[in-house]
């Protein structure tokens, strides 16, 4: 029937984190119902070494976005000087 109520739609994060309570969404006509897998996905662990390894790599390619930047810069400066327009 029409008046039926119908099943509220959560996500599975909201499920997992308990951040969606059953009085904060209300039902409508077009939801569905969720089917939820009964065993939750293991997330990847990270050693130390990984960690590690991934500073080293994020703090390489900083240095090299902000060196080639300070190369630009330097280089417009001089062509700035040279021209007289500064």
């Amino acid at each position: 029937s029409p008046s039926a109520t119908t099943p509220i739609l959560e996500t599975v994060e909201d499920i997992e984190t308990g951040i969606v309570e059953a009085d904060d969404v209300r039902p409508t006509e077009t939801t569905a119902a969720v089917v939820l897998p009964s065993t939750r996905v293991s997330r990847r662990t990270f050693t130390l070494a990984d960690l590690q390894e991934e500073r080293e790599m994020a703090r390489r390619r900083t240095s090299f976005c902000v060196l080639f930047a300070v190369f630009i810069l330097f280089r417009l400066w001089i062509q700035a000087v040279a021209t007289g327009d500064f």
